[in-house]
């Protein structure tokens, strides 16, 4: 190919990546992308600082890792820690009365995405000031021995990382295991 061809290439790229990002801009503005404020009727109970799904019977912490649960809002940032981080500070944690918490696997945190929700794809109104960025589950990476399965907050989107990445953690119990 030509540099002529090339050049026309590359300014339609940009011209394109700059369309892309003109739609996501007024999508954003027009509220379109925005995280929704709904539940389900009945999918969840929310009791303080825990959650109740009543689809999975799974209880859930409210705020992630490092955020307090002070009147109906997770304040405070949520923290980072690598997966042994997570485990540790998961069979120390006290929420709400209980103290069975552990990391969630990846198809558990995938039931709390909301189809309707976007950035971040869980209800606020469930799980107030979660930030956009990756959970942790206990789910190893197939092909990786040092490998776990992520969930991007964001999009929804599992990924795989090392073990030693730091992310955000949501805890979860099995409800009646207490």
């Amino acid at each position: 190919m030509n540099s002529e061809g090339n050049n026309s290439y590359s300014v339609a790229r940009k011209n394109l990546q700059g369309l892309v990002v003109g739609v996501i801009i007024s999508a954003l503005a027009a509220g379109s992308m925005a995280n929704c404020q709904r539940t389900d009727a009945g999918r969840y109970s929310a009791e303080g600082p825990v959650v109740l799904d009543n689809r999975t019977q799974l209880m859930w912490s409210r705020c992630s890792l490092g955020q307090t649960y002070t009147d109906n809002q997770c304040t405070g940032t949520a923290s980072a820690h690598s997966l042994a981080q997570a485990r540790q500070l998961a069979s120390s944690a006290d929420i709400g009365g209980y103290s069975d918490w552990r990391v969630p696997t990846i198809d558990e945190l995938e039931t709390l995405v909301d189809s309707e929700c976007s950035y971040p794809v869980v209800s606020l109104d469930v799980f107030p000031n979660t930030p956009v960025s990756f959970y942790a589950s206990t789910t190893p990476f197939r092909f990786g021995t040092y490998r776990f399965m992520y969930l991007y907050s964001g999009t929804g989107e599992v990924r795989h990382d090392d073990q030693n990445n730091y992310s955000r953690v949501r805890l979860v119990r099995r409800a009646g295991s207490n």
